[in-house]
């Protein structure tokens, strides 16, 4: 029996090519791709540039940032002794929500910590910005030890809303010792005054920071650092005080004014080969722990702002000077006559006498005559070679230059005045720098604080 032809049953050309209704699903099915991969883009674009914020708050959730920080720079002295310091201390804080009798509270702290009871209570009835009670105010920062011990003590009922934080504070083991040198540091971490102004870039810390992602339990994973910026500062300085030098300095000055009933002073101990400052001291001084205790003016460091006619003591300018020159021997008698015309007076009256000894005694008119030998320009630029009317070192801050007026200002009387250290005004460094050169064999040395 004959075969009679197969239809098949797709209905596709037996040679195996493509259909329109092939071509048609593929169409489709291409199509559906490329809006499936523009749906996903527009979707991570929108994710990317305006995320939801739950988005944006799980992602938080990942991240832990630190902000790094070292102690501010120790201060010690030439054999290394501690002269300041940071330390952590305890600083009080109260959440007044959480306090249900603010009146005894206020006047428990105020007993307690020696705040005005007003004062206290006004800090636990502070409003944020919508009016509510705040979440936290500060009650005392920088807590004694003391004070910290009796927040410690409270009965734990009593404490019910209060809670100490440790922040930095400068501390100053000697006291004052040094004080008008070291300076201090205010609430705001800034170095004030002597040392810890002029150095404060060094011995400050400027923060640094630290962004990572952490797990699920918040532990950072130092492996997946997102950011971090080094901390700056925190360098250590030595200075060329003597703890000990110090501490005599100051205690025969306390003699000195006790003796001549004199309201204030100070004093200068100085290395006259190098010019390392042993020991400065200033009368009265101040506690740079407790420095908002005393008046602002006694955190002036007088010995390198104040000005003062030096006297006798600047003879030493004229009579170094003719012997450099030349013009007189330590044996050269001096004849006593005013060259000036007006009236000197001498402590002692002598008649001709070798130079050595108008010297040792001080003599004004011998002074005054020796000076005339030089002439104004050569005296003159004696004094400046000595280093008066200029500062004396960067390690020092607000230093006064003093006064020397320049030749051309000069009056008729002025070679009478200035070689006897009148009509001139210098600070305690000048002077130091100056006996300095007679101290190490002419060489000028600049006084410094910081090696």
């Amino acid at each position: 029996m004959p075969f009679r032809h197969a239809t098949p049953i797709n209905n596709e050309p037996s040679d195996g090519l493509p259909t329109e209704l092939h071509l048609t699903r593929l169409r489709f099915l291409l199509w559906g791709v490329i809006v499936t991969f523009v749906g996903v883009a527009i979707g991570l674009c929108r994710v990317h540039t305006n995320p939801d914020n739950r988005l944006s708050q799980e992602e938080e959730t990942h991240i832990v940032r630190a902000v790094l920080e070292v102690p501010r720079g120790e201060i010690r002295d030439c054999e290394g002794r501690l002269l300041a310091k940071d330390q952590q201390v305890d600083s009080l804080y109260a959440d007044p929500r959480q306090i249900a009798d603010p009146d005894a509270m206020a006047s428990m702290l105020a007993g307690t910590l020696g705040l005005k009871e007003h004062e206290v209570r006004a800090r636990l009835e502070r409003l944020d910005a919508k009016g509510n009670t705040k979440k936290s105010v500060s009650i005392k920062r920088w807590l004694t030890e003391s004070e910290s011990a009796a927040i410690e003590r409270l009965d734990p009922a009593m404490r019910q809303g209060l809670r100490t934080e440790k922040e930095w504070s400068r501390y100053y083991p000697e006291g004052e010792l040094g004080a008008h040198v070291i300076g201090f540091v205010n609430r705001e971490r800034y170095g004030c005054e002597g040392v810890e102004a002029a150095f404060d870039k060094y011995l400050r810390c400027v923060p640094g920071k630290r962004k990572v992602r952490a797990d699920c339990r918040r532990v950072a994973l130092d492996s997946r650092t997102l950011e971090y910026v080094q901390e700056e500062g925190g360098e250590s300085i030595q200075l060329t005080i003597d703890k000990v030098t110090q501490r005599v300095l100051e205690m025969e000055l306390d003699k000195a004014l006790e003796r001549c009933e004199a309201p204030r002073g100070m004093g200068m101990v100085v290395n006259p080969k190098t010019g390392a400052i042993l020991a400065l001291a200033c009368r009265p001084a101040y506690n740079p722990n407790t420095f908002w205790q005393v008046p602002p003016e006694q955190y002036k460091n007088r010995a390198l702002v104040d000005v003062f006619e030096p006297g006798s003591v600047f003879k030493i300018v004229t009579f170094s000077a003719v012997l450099e020159h030349g013009l007189v021997t330590t044996t050269s008698e001096i004849d006593f006559f005013n060259p000036y015309g007006h009236t000197i007076r001498d402590y002692h009256k002598l008649s001709r006498v070798p130079l050595s000894e108008s010297f040792a005694e001080s003599s004004n008119i011998a002074t005054i005559k020796l000076a005339a030998m030089l002439e104004p320009e050569r005296f003159e630029s004696w004094m400046r070679r000595y280093g008066f009317g200029m500062k004396c070192s960067d390690d020092f801050t607000a230093e006064s230059r003093g006064i020397l007026r320049p030749l051309s200002d000069w009056s008729r009387l002025s070679m009478g005045a200035l070689p006897i250290g009148q009509e001139i005004s210098v600070t305690m460094p000048q002077l130091a720098r100056a006996f300095s050169v007679i101290a190490n064999g002419g060489l000028l040395v600049d006084p410094y604080l910081v090696e």
